[in-house]
């Protein structure tokens, strides 16, 4: 049975490292459909969203499955537990995604340089750490994990900063406030890709050692 649950373990990490692929790409695509006002590209992200539905669901299932047949205990089950979880919040990444094609599609015909820039900055970094968070669930390695979360702040510090610089446009330029309500929203939905890279992050921690740091009163003092 051993032979056949580590097949089965190695068969959902490539699961998820495949929809973590999957969805950086619409995340990649999104960013870029907005940057340079590409409409074929914001279309391809969206119908793209069928495609990682169905994989989270064919995960999920995959997940239950083992839990059912193998009864993992320790860091295998705690491993299929976070895998669950982030199976879901990947699902809900590629939705940021989706929510970004489709502003640039209304953003399509509107000139709005100066509220674009910092865009490309924040969406670096968040998608930084999403690959980084996935990287530390393959390798195990809560350092990197913690490095995820503390990374956090810095995106949503940036994050306030553009978007007090898109009011202040606005306030210059009252007939910008549909782009600009558009661009905010934007940035909103890299900024929670961010969080959700951070909610990876603290289900590895919790993977490695079984300590939840989500909620700092549950944290172990021992917890850096």
């Amino acid at each position: 049975m051993t032979k056949h649950f580590d097949r089965e373990m190695t068969v959902l990490k490539k699961r998820i490292l495949t929809t973590g692929a999957m969805v950086e790409e619409m995340l990649r695509e999104s960013v870029r459909s907005v940057e340079q006002n590409d409409a074929a590209a914001a279309r391809w992200v969206i119908e793209r969203d069928a495609a990682v539905d169905l994989y989270e669901v064919e995960t999920e299932e995959e997940c239950l499955k083992i839990l059912a047949l193998y009864q993992p205990v320790a860091l295998p089950l705690r491993f299929v537990a976070a895998v669950l979880k982030i199976n879901n919040d990947l699902e809900r990444m590629a939705d940021q995604a989706v929510n970004i094609a489709e502003r640039a599609l209304r953003l399509r015909d509107r000139s709005t340089p100066g509220m674009r820039v910092g865009m490309h900055n924040l969406a670096e970094r968040a998608m930084d750490m999403v690959r980084k968070s996935l990287d530390a669930l393959v390798e195990l390695d809560k350092a990197k994990a913690l490095e995820v979360c503390r990374s956090d702040k810095e995106v949503d510090d940036l994050y306030r900063t553009l978007c007090e610089s898109i009011e202040t446009q606005i306030r210059a330029n009252p007939k910008d406030l549909g782009p600009g309500m558009d661009m905010v929203a934007v940035l909103k939905n890299l900024e929670r890709c961010a969080d959700l890279a951070t909610n990876i992050a603290e289900d590895v921690v919790y993977t490695v050692d079984g300590n939840i740091i989500r909620h700092p009163s549950l944290a172990r003092r021992t917890n850096p």
